[in-house]
This record gives structure tokens, C-alpha cells and sequence, in this order.
């Protein structure tokens, strides 16, 4: 509040003007003053020493101080009425009050101490007080603000809501209408289900009873016709597609590199499937049905899969059609025994180099190498497995999905270490582990091997031969 000699100061100044006043007051009635005020100053004292025992007590002691103070206020009102009729009297008595006012200052100094670190106490209570309000008016403002920001945010999210509503309407409105089209279409559906159904079985009654007209004079396989063969090796590598494939794969390079190139090409982007049923009007007028075809590189590549010769024949084509000097190029047709199946793969030779290479698409073999689409799948435990598929089980269109969306990717095995890879890296055998290598992955018995080229036909009995002839070639 203020240091001691102030506050001494304003005591006396008090002291005067009460003394002043009471001047005129008679002797009987100041004593009975003296008493009342110093009945309050210890009642007030008694309610300073309650006021540091606690905030609320200090509360209850100064509305008590104040009531008195009003009640002091209104009795001096009346004290006053009274001294300036006994003025006269007051007179007389300035010593005795003189007296009376210094020991009333001497029991004011006294309290002094007790008065000021009650005042201590004051300022540190408003203090706390005002920052306690401080930081509410801060909370209360950022209530505010945070109140605001979410009427924002629910007047946004009401107007969402009801552009979602006549979004959702008019989303309702289209999915009654695909109904009524799916139900048409379903209904349509069963209608052409039905005239299906009628069709395949007027088809099946014509068909048995055109199959016991039907002179099958030639069940020969297709390669078992030389001069056709060596025809169609030498139209094959005119094919534009051809070219335009071989353009767009950059098959440069030396054997081994063009080689991987299409080996890789027909595993990512073909698949295995069988000849269609053709139906062959000959000379005599009969109908041979067709079971084994051999298809046009631009047939194959229409489908999009092909069987073991037609998958050969397209690497014969994309290879002998970028043929380098000392390169030769041939089809292999293998009989198994105890089979009526054959297959067909390619033969690839380069003199200078003295390079053989055997390329299986259909058996998915390169010189010691197998492609595979390589899975990794995680289940809902959090375990991780490889998954392995076989490329020509897969639609190109499968394949592009797996990879494009990181699903799977095209891998390598090297089948002599078990060892994977990402890029493909083969073998260069000699011609005898070559041969042995290739039909060793077949696990099958050779009844027969038959090789083709432009102008070229050889029939071997065993794997031997066959390994010997690839040899003289090399260092012919």
C-alpha cells in the first residue's frame, strides 16, 4: 500500500479533521465516540488477523469493514449536527482531545505493520487474481475463435451435405435406370441363351451326321510336308509385322542379345493355347477336320497365344528376319515316345562366333534359363510368400496388369544353380550339354528329332546325332 511515514501522515491528517470536528463535541459524547471507534478499529483488527487465514474470510471482513465504515459514516453525519451546537464546549476540551489523538495515533502506528503487510497480502491476491483473468479471457478467445472456425466448418459440411443429397438423387435416379437397361439386357440375355442353345443343337446334329461323310485322307502332321515348310520359312521373315516387331524390340546386337529379346517378348506378352478346329474342304470334295495348324506370325500375334509351333515359328521369324553373316536358323520337331504329341522349338547357330543356342517358348526355355512371373503376396497375418507362375499360362492382357500395378514382374531361373534373376543371363554349352541340358527339362524319351531350315531337312534317331550334326556346323 505505502511506506510507514506516509501512511503516519495520513493518519495525522485523519486525526486533525476528526479533531477539528470534534471540537464542539461535549466530553461525554466523545468518550462514548472513543468508545464506538475503538470498539470498530478492534473489531476490524480482529477481522484482518481472520482476512490471513483465508481469501474468503478477507471477503466476509471487508464487507464487515465497509457496513461499519457506512455505519461510522452516518453516526459522524449525526456528530456532526451535534459539534456545531456544542462548539462552544469543544473548546475547552482541545487538550483533553489533543491527548486522546495522540494515543489514538501512537495505537494507529502500532497497527501500521499489521495494516501494510495486510496490503502485501492484497497485492499479491489481485495479482493472482488478474492473471487467472488474464488467461481465462485468453482461454475464452480462443473458445471463440474455435467456435467460429466450427460454425464454419458445419455451414460448409451442411452445404456438402445437401449437394451430396441431390448428387445422391440424381445417382439414384441413374442406378433405377441401369436397372431397367441390366433387366432388359438380362431378359435379352435369356432370349439369346435360348436361341443358343436351339442353335447348338441343330449344330450338333449336322455336325454328327456330316462326320460319317467325311473322308479323312491325310492325318498326317502339318511338318511332315517338306516342300510346304521350306515355303513357309522363307514367307515368314517377309511378314511386315515381322519387321515392324523387330523394329520396335530393337533386336540388334549379336545372337545371344536378340535371342534374350524374344525370349522375353513371347513370355511377357503371349500365351499358350491350342489351334482352333478348322475345317478343310480337299480336292476330292470331302472335309478334313484340322486339329493341328501351324499360324502366321501376324495369326499368332492377332491371338495373342499360340501352341508350341506357332510360338517357334514366330521367334524363327523375328530372328532369321534380323540374320547376321554366319547366323543360321532352324525349326526343331521332337516325337516323344509313348506319345502321339510332338513339339517344336528353334535351333540358332552362329559359325564365327561358334554359338548354339536352343529357344523353347513354348517349354519356356533359353539355354538354361526359365522366365517366370514372380508374385509377392502378403496375407492378413502380415506373412510374406514368392509366388512363381508360368508365363505362358497368363493372358497378355493379365501379365500387363500384374506388372503395371507392381503386383508381379518377369524374373529369370537359372535352372543349373536354382539361382533367380532380373536380367536374364544364359548359358553357351557346347552342343552335347546343350541338347542333354534342353530335353533333360522335358524328362521325356526322344523317339525322333526333325530339323528344318530354308532347303534344309534333317532326321535324327538319338539325342547324339542330333548333338553331333549341331557341332559340325558350328566348324563348317
Amino acid at each position: 500500500m505505502g511506506s510507514k511515514p506516509a501512511f503516519a501522515a495520513l493518519a495525522l491528517s485523519v486525526i486533525s479533521l476528526v479533531v477539528a470536528s470534534l471540537l464542539f463535541i461535549d466530553m461525554e459524547s466523545l468518550k462514548s465516540a472513543q468508545h464506538g471507534l475503538g470498539t470498530t478499529v478492534s473489531r476490524l483488527s480482529n477481522e484482518l488477523e481472520s482476512l490471513k487465514l483465508s481469501l474468503k474470510e478477507l471477503g466476509r471482513g471487508l464487507d464487515e469493514a465497509k457496513r461499519s465504515i457506512n455505519a461510522l459514516t452516518t453516526r459522524l453525519t449525526n456528530l456532526s449536527r451535534s459539534m456545531t451546537e456544542l462548539g462552544k464546549d469543544l473548546e475547552k476540551r482541545i487538550q483533553s482531545v489533543r491527548s486522546y489523538a495522540d494515543e489514538l495515533a501512537s495505537r494507529l502506528e502500532k497497527n501500521a505493520n499489521a495494516i501494510a503487510r495486510l496490503s502485501k497480502s492484497i497485492t499479491k491476491i489481485n495479482t493472482t487474481y488478474s492473471l487467472a483473468i488474464a488467461a481465462l479471457t485468453k482461454a475464452l478467445n480462443y473458445t471463440i475463435s474455435a467456435e467460429r472456425l466450427l460454425n464454419q466448418r458445419v455451414a460448409s459440411l451442411s452445404l456438402s451435405i445437401e449437394n451430396n443429397s441431390a448428387h445422391i438423387k440424381k445417382l439414384t435416379t441413374e442406378t433405377e435406370k441401369l436397372r431397367r437397361e441390366i433387366e432388359a439386357m438380362n431378359r435379352r440375355m435369356e432370349l439369346m441363351n435360348s436361341s443358343l442353345t436351339e442353335i447348338r443343337k441343330n449344330l450338333i446334329t449336322k455336325l454328327t451326321g456330316l462326320e460319317t461323310s467325311i473322308s479323312i485322307v491325310d492325318k498326317r502332321y502339318f511338318y511332315a510336308s517338306k516342300s510346304y515348310l521350306t515355303k513357309l520359312l522363307e514367307s515368314v521373315v517377309k511378314e511386315r509385322i515381322v519387321a515392324e516387331l523387330a523394329l520396335r524390340l530393337g533386336l540388334e546386337g549379336n545372337l545371344t542379345q536378340r535371342a534374350i529379346k524374344v525370349f522375353t517378348f513371347i513370355e511377357n506378352n503371349l500365351a499358350y493355347c491350342h489351334d482352333p478346329y478348322a475345317p478343310i474342304v480337299l480336292v476330292n470334295g470331302s472335309i478334313y477336320i484340322a486339329k493341328d495348324l501351324i499360324e502366321l506370325p501376324n495369326e499368332t500375334i492377332a491371338r495373342g497365344c499360340g501352341d508350341c509351333e506357332d510360338l517357334a515359328l514366330l521367334a524363327y521369324a523375328l530372328l532369321a528376319a534380323t540374320k547376321r553373316p554366319g547366323e543360321s536358323f532352324y525349326l526343331i520337331f521332337v516325337a516323344w515316345k509313348h506319345s502321339k504329341i510332338a513339339h517344336a522349338a528353334v535351333l540358332a547357330i552362329d559359325r564365327i562366333h561358334h554359338i548354339a543356342l536352343i529357344l523353347d517358348p513354348a517349354g519356356n526355355w533359353l539355354n538354361g534359363i526359365e522366365a517366370w512371373i514372380t508374385m509377392f503376396v502378403e496375407n492378413t497375418t502380415g506373412a510374406s510368400y514368392i509366388i512363381g507362375l508360368w508365363p505362358l499360362d497368363l493372358s497378355n492382357y493379365t501379365k500387363v496388369w500384374l506388372e503395371r500395378d507392381s503386383f508381379a514382374q518377369l524374373t529369370y531361373e537359372d535352372l543349373a544353380s536354382g539361382k533367380n534373376m532380373l536380367k536374364p543371363r544364359i548359358h553357351l554349352y557346347s552342343p552335347y550339354t546343350l541338347v542333354a541340358a534342353w530335353l533333360k527339362a522335358w524328362g521325356k524319351p526322344v523317339k525322333r528329332i526333325d530339323v528344318y531350315g530354308v532347303g534344309v531337312h534333317k532326321t535324327f534317331r538319338t539325342e547324339l546325332d542330333f548333338a553331333a550334326w549341331i557341332q559340325s556346323q558350328l566348324y563348317s
